[in-house]
């Protein structure tokens, strides 16, 4: 059968429409069910999606993705079909000439990425951490200098380094940025975060770069693309997988590979260097595990106290001249290991609620006394005592649970007697606001925590507040190589670009594949004198959930053909 495949923006109709060609254009997204899972429930389900359009009252005539064009043309050609293809779109106006003569030297590799983007339509470039995507994306806009660039990134970091490495090759008055607290537009290039590029006009946007493109699916990332129709889409990515299985929506979007380094490759060729990975077993106890993911890491990974003193005596270990990196999930976690290395910096995203963090932690401590008859054992060794009405004569700050829905009067009336305030955790709200709303009486018994609100896990709260401003001081000291040992939440897992860095200790324990190539990805820079980088992580075997997650990162690292030292 011979078809017709017209484009007009970025979707492509075809006439007449081959039927068999949609289960090419379907997938099954994966769906994770987080937290807790009740029994009988499953903790996955699947969904289908199709990436098509037939309308139902023209069953002769379907739209899809114009990324997709290359998967149907290979599927009508292997099934023996002819077609012809017409692009409606100002292709002159896309695609002018490259000015080669603009670029800089490249390093070995880079110029095969620079020329596909001069070809292609769209694309994604697959590359090992450190190949010099961002000084890519910078020549891209020199070899035109008539095209209007947008430049987006996830992370607020990011968008920062590219915007500085745009405005040295460019010049201050052609970059624009928009995000993290930014708005400057009109300019020939934007830099954006991916939550604010919709303040920029797709009408005024030639070719789009998205760094991290991995993160884009099933998710509303892809819906906002999406109204960038009218210019050529670029990504990059070093791990060009999701775990919810929809790399399909990005491929809808960007296109095919267009160039695909592994990291194995980028040392063959000298863009990075390579990585010695070492595992150091934590075992000899056992923590116990649940249906919630959430639990398990907080239990196995947070607050698992013998496990955080061996990260913290494998910390101690690296060189003081020596920049180190501790990776970590939550800022929980960043404040138990802040405890047993207070010469640590601690980095995280700066938008935590502090408060939350605290009822969080002081809602498990709770439902960990209600198990232990009244007793609470944390993290960090410590034990709380939950307080009754008799422990207020007894001299100790009063503080109670202010997420409780009950209150007892009178808790309330021997505090008063005693001329002893009460404080609220959680929201902190004032005694009276809380008996003001009608909260019925509790039976006397009824258990409150004692601990000053002002702290969390007895770090204090001023210590934990970081703004947008310090955490970029922060990520520019570190750069530099003026601050040495940080311990960092997920905020510096990718795009950011630290040379000098020659360790990173991986005691997040994630399973994430994104996750087991971009963070062990801040060491692949060359610096002069850095023969390697250095990754340590732990091979964890207190439990069966922390074996099995501690294989999975093993086999990303062979993948990766890093060197595995046990």
């Amino acid at each position: 059968m011979h078809v017709k495949i017209g484009r007009t923006f970025s979707l492509c109709t075809m006439k007449p429409w081959i039927k068999a060609l949609e289960d090419e254009l379907t997938f099954t997204k994966v769906n994770h069910q987080h937290g807790y899972v009740r029994s009988g429930q499953p903790r996955v389900t699947f969904e289908t999606k199709r990436l098509y359009h037939v309308p139902s009252a023209k069953p002769t005539e379907g739209t899809f993705p114009a990324g997709l064009l290359p998967r149907a043309l290979d599927f009508l050609s292997s099934r023996g079909h002819t077609y012809e293809f017409e692009d409606f779109r100002d292709i002159t106006r896309l695609k002018p000439k490259p000015d080669f003569s603009r670029v800089s030297e490249l390093r070995p590799g880079q110029g095969e990425a620079l020329i596909q983007i001069a070809h292609a339509d769209c694309g994604i470039i697959v590359a090992a951490t450190a190949f010099g995507k961002s000084f890519i994306i910078t020549q891209a806009a020199k070899m035109y200098p008539d095209l209007r660039f947008l430049v987006v990134s996830p992370r607020v970091a990011v968008v920062n380094s590219l915007y500085e490495r745009l405005v040295e090759e460019c010049g201050v008055d052609e970059v624009g940025r928009v995000g993290g607290g930014k708005r400057v537009l009109g300019r020939r290039v934007t830099v954006s975060t991916a939550r604010s590029m919709h303040k920029v006009d797709p009408s005024e946007v030639d070719i789009l770069f998205f760094d991290e493109v991995h993160g884009v699916g099933d998710n509303d990332v892809a819906k906002t693309i999406g109204y960038y129709d009218d210019c050529r889409r670029f990504g990059f990515t070093a791990s060009p997988v999701r775990g919810d299985k929809s790399e399909m929506c990005m491929e809808a979007l960007f296109g095919r590979f267009l160039v695909e380094v592994s990291y194995q490759e980028a040392v063959d060729l000298g863009n990075v260097v390579p990585i010695d990975v070492y595992m150091v077993r934590v075992g000899g106890f056992t923590i116990r595990t649940d249906n919630s993911s959430y639990k398990n890491k907080r239990l196995s990974y947070w607050t698992n106290e013998p496990r955080n003193k061996i990260i913290a005596k494998v910390a101690r270990k690296v060189p003081e001249d020596q920049q180190c990196l501790i990776f970590v999930e939550t800022l929980e976690h960043a404040v138990h290991l802040h405890k047993l290395l207070p010469e640590y910096t601690m980095v995280h995203f700066g938008a935590v609620k502090l408060d939350y963090l605290a009822y969080e932690w002081r809602r498990m401590s709770q439902a960990q006394a209600s198990r232990s008859g009244g007793w609470a054992r944390t993290g960090d060794g410590s034990t709380w005592r939950l307080s009754t009405v008799e422990d207020i004569h007894n001299g100790t700050p009063i503080y109670c649970w202010a997420c409780s829905r009950k209150t007892d009067k009178k808790f309330k009336e021997a505090a008063v007697a005693a001329g002893r305030e009460i404080r609220f955790l959680g929201r902190l709200q004032a005694f009276d606001e809380i008996a003001d709303q009608g909260i019925a009486d509790v039976k006397e018994g009824d258990y409150y925590l004692i601990k000053q609100e002002e702290y969390i896990l007895d770090v204090p709260k001023s210590s934990l507040k970081l703004t947008a401003k310090q955490k970029e001081e922060l990520r520019r000291k570190f750069e530099s190589g003026e601050l040495k040992k940080v311990i960092a939440t997920t905020t510096w897992k990718e795009g950011v670009d630290f040379e000098q860095l020659e360790t990173v200790i991986r005691a997040d324990g994630s399973s994430s594949k994104v996750v087991n190539t971009q963070m062990p990805g801040r060491l692949s820079r060359l610096f002069e004198g850095k023969a390697s980088g250095k990754l340590i992580d732990f091979r964890d075997e207190f439990n069966d959930w922390a074996r099995n997650r501690t294989n999975v990162r093993l086999r990303v690292y062979r993948e990766h053909q890093w060197s595995v030292h046990n």
